[in-house]
């Protein structure tokens, strides 16, 4: 089995596994992941908690449209955890969600060949699930361009971005043109003043 150690290939080919496979997953929403496990206790696992959930990964979906396949997973919704970041990442559509698949036996083992990251396409909910569909990116659904060019809006974060070069004693800035000029730290602005509509533009 390439990728696998000897004793994770050894135990993988065992007919009478005694330790259980467990389904781990994480999902990944700005500065937080969420760390579940398919079990009835939590577990430790490369040093992150992952607590005891009640999530089912379905079979992945057949079509013969030429439409991506997808993988139908489903979150226990009981107890509301997922509300706030539904809220906040505009449903899940597009968080990140690594499934790996574990003995927590051998857990000082390679997983990486068990594991995969795929991307929710769609979200729906009632009072007992929440209902993912994950899957690749369909990068005919991305944006082109992946940003937006603004004439009078500065790209960089106020002083956490080294190109901003901010270092006087002002704690805000709206990331204007015009803020950017009352600071001083005009020369510096992270905008695109070339795409205003009163200046000449070449393209």
């Amino acid at each position: 089995m390439p990728g696998f150690s000897p004793a994770l290939t050894a135990y993988l080919q065992r007919l009478d596994k005694t330790e259980p496979l467990l389904v781990l997953l994480e999902i990944t929403a700005g500065p937080d992941t969420m760390r579940m496990v398919a079990n009835n206790e939590e577990i430790t696992f490369q040093g992150n908690i992952y607590t005891a959930t009640s999530f089912v990964v379905d079979r992945p979906g057949a079509n013969g449209s030429g439409k991506i396949t997808t993988l139908p997973l489903k979150i226990c919704n009981v107890k509301r955890i997922m509300r706030p970041y539904l809220a906040a990442y505009d449903g899940g559509v597009g968080l990140p969600v690594t499934i790996t698949i574990i003995n927590p036996a051998l857990a000082d083992e390679d997983y990486s060949e068990l594991t995969a990251t795929l991307y929710n396409l769609d979200t729906k909910s009632d009072n007992q699930w929440v209902y993912f569909q994950l899957g690749p990116i369909n990068p005919l659904n991305r944006p082109f361009p992946d940003r937006q060019y603004l004439a009078r809006h500065c790209d960089f974060a106020f002083k956490a971005d080294p190109r901003c070069g901010y270092s006087g004693s002002a704690t805000e800035c709206d990331r204007s043109i015009d803020a950017c000029r009352a600071l001083g730290n005009s020369r510096r602005f992270g905008g695109h003043l070339g795409l205003d509509g009163r200046s000449l533009r070449i393209v």
